[in-house]
């Protein structure tokens, strides 16, 4: 068996006899040290070259990244406290300048956070419009039948106007005021002819009630003739243009009741007439199909008017939505019109066509809401789908009346120019349901916090009205967007309009509502369906759902409409005057809890305060803006 001695191996035969020794020696002792010096090397060497480049990467991200990063950021630090600390002067400056009008007002324009705030604002205004609107640019790029398509989808385009033509919209507005002028002068005897005092006419505060229906009637019939020129300008561009066939009658028309103005007519004509005896015999038959254009335009204004005086419902059947009403609205209307300058944003075949909205805006009219309709199924309800079935009713049956002979006022206008007038018309009726009032508020809130420091240059009309407004603001709302926004606005407006009169005129149209909200009621309570708590009659007292009426629904309207015109800062002089007398017959007459009555006291005094708190920050503004100006 080997044994081993002293580092020795010998092997020693087992079987007992003698054999060759042979030693074999062992040593790993070098091999060993020397693998592991060299693994130590080795790891000293990577923990060494890690070390180093560490170091590298650490100076070069520090050269390269860090420093620059430092240096900019330092500029930035030093830019953003340049701005501030000149900010804050600024505001300390003006601060201390008007100290003595308003300390709270100016402190916060002065305030950063503030001022930052008001412009993220603006910018989210402007983003919902622009995602709200979402124009097709490059329109007038595509062929026509590309662009009929875009139409008939009803898809938003934006048709380029050519160069200059926002430039000349003052000019023409001063053209259609001196045509609207002329038109007034020749109206004026017409009233006469009804009994009718022209300054009565044009009064804030005509009580329509007090005439009789064939006086509402001629008051009809003026009022369009003050709006004709749209329906007779396409016989003057044929004139212009040299045409040779004009459209004839072909309409058995009946002449207008009022023989005197029938008689102011064929003299305007015979005047017309004799001013061409000197021209060719070409220009002389179109002056002859002048005179019978103008006699079948008054014709067929008096057989319009006629037709929706007839239309209308009775008081009996209706209280409230009478052909009273709608004349009350398009008198309203047309007072507007002539107080803010409407020929600056609106062109005269709108004007027309917002008139025409207004005359048939509760056309038909049953004495029952929307509401009202959707919940029994009414037939009105199933055949619109309850979308505002009412208000499509109303268009529906104006038209009617329009496509009958001896009624087409719109019959003698360019094809164009008459489908764009329809659909003014049918917006602006449609606009007004109150079910489209908070949207239309909310379009007009942001049109003004995008433009707040333009329209607050409108205060000058408040001192001068006579005035015409900026060029600025006519530019902006000569957009189509924002023309179609005022278009939809203004024969609303003016049907919450007795909200802003006279308090007995207020009170008059106010228990007419009023009667028709209770026969409403009484309706529902028959039919067994749950009652409208200011349809009903029993619970509510009626000023106190007047109350809530303007402070619901007029109030919001009147009050970013006033942002946009200064004149209906009267209007809302008249509305707030008005709410405070609705509340004390409330007082009064159904002794309300304290309460409830403090609660209203408090919403009236904070709409009162708003007011003037606007009113005076045009007020400063218009100041600072005069201390601009160099002596």
């Amino acid at each position: 068996a080997p044994v081993r001695t002293q580092g020795r191996m010998t092997a020693t035969p087992t079987n007992g006899h003698a054999d060759t020794h042979a030693t074999i020696m062992f040593n790993f002792r070098s091999p060993n040290f020397l693998d592991a010096l060299m693994s130590v090397m080795l790891m000293c060497t990577i923990v060494v070259v890690i070390f180093l480049t560490a170091i590298l990467v650490s100076n070069g991200v520090t050269h390269i990244v860090l420093r620059p990063l430092e240096k900019l950021l330092n500029v930035v630090k030093e830019v953003a406290g340049t701005i501030f600390t000149k900010v804050d002067n600024i505001s300390r400056t003006v601060a201390n300048k008007n100290r003595e009008e308003d300390q709270d007002s100016d402190s916060q324009e002065g305030n950063e956070a503030k001022m930052l705030e008001r412009v993220l604002k603006k910018l989210n205004a402007l983003s919902e419009l622009t995602v709200k609107k979402a124009p097709i640019e490059g329109f007038n790029d595509l062929t026509a039948a590309d662009k009929s398509l875009m139409r008939d989808y009803n898809i938003r385009v934006v048709e380029e106007e050519p160069e200059g033509r926002n430039r000349q919209r003052l000019s023409v507005a001063n053209q259609d005021r001196q045509k609207a002028n002329d038109l007034e002068a020749k109206v004026a005897p017409k009233l006469g002819d009804a009994r009718i005092n022209w300054n009565d006419f044009l009064d804030w505060n005509f009580d329509i009630t007090s005439y009789s229906r064939l006086q509402h009637e001629s008051l009809g019939i003026c009022l369009m003739h003050l709006y004709e020129s749209p329906m007779t300008e396409p016989i003057l561009a044929a004139e212009a243009g040299g045409a040779e066939e004009v459209m004839s009658n072909s309409s058995s028309l009946v002449q207008a009741p009022t023989p005197t103005a029938a008689a102011g007519r064929q003299s305007v004509a015979a005047r017309r007439v004799s001013a061409n005896t000197n021209v060719s015999g070409r220009r002389k038959s179109q002056a002859a199909r002048r005179v019978s254009h103008l006699d079948d335009t008054a014709a067929s204004i008096a057989n319009f008017i006629m037709a929706l005086s007839t239309t209308y419902a009775d008081d009996s059947v209706a209280p409230y939505h009478t052909f009273a009403h709608a004349l009350d609205v398009s008198l309203t209307l047309h007072r507007v019109f002539r107080a803010i300058h409407s020929e600056c944003y609106l062109s005269m075949h709108e004007r027309l066509g917002l008139i025409v909205a207004a005359l048939a805006h509760d056309l038909g009219h049953n004495g029952f809401n929307n509401n009202f309709l959707i919940r029994t199924g009414d037939t009105l309800a199933l055949v619109y789908n309850d979308k505002s079935p009412l208000e499509n009713m109303h268009c529906a049956r104006l038209f009617e009346i329009t496509s009958k002979p001896g009624a087409h006022i719109f019959q003698k206008m360019d094809p164009v120019r008459a489908k764009d007038l329809r659909q003014v018309v049918i917006e602006a009726i449609l606009a007004t349901d109150p079910q489209a009032n908070q949207a239309l508020i909310k379009e007009m809130k942001m049109t003004y916090d995008i433009k707040t420091d333009m329209f607050d240059t409108l205060l000058d009309q408040m001192e001068h009205p006579e005035r015409l407004p900026p060029f600025e603001v006519v530019d902006f709302m000569a957009k189509p967007e924002n023309s179609a926004m005022l278009r939809r606005l203004f024969v609303h407006y003016c049907d919450q309009s007795n909200s802003f009169k006279a308090w007995h005129l207020c009170r008059k149209w106010g228990m007419l509502l009023l009667q028709e909200f209770w026969h409403q009621g009484d309706r529902e309570e028959e039919l067994g369906i749950p009652i409208n708590p200011l349809f009903d009659r029993n619970k509510v007292h009626g000023a106190r759902a007047m109350v809530s009426i303007l402070e619901g629904c007029v109030v919001p309207l009147c009050s970013v409409s006033r942002n946009l015109f200064p004149f209906f800062f009267k209007c809302e002089d008249y509305l707030l005057e008005n709410m405070s007398k609705w509340t004390r017959e409330w007082y009064s007459e159904a002794k309300p809890t304290r309460e409830e009555a403090q609660k209203v006291a408090e919403r009236r005094g904070n709409l009162r305060r708003a007011q003037r708190e606007r009113i005076d920050k045009l007020r400063r503004r218009a100041q600072k803006d005069k201390e601009r100006v160099p002596e």
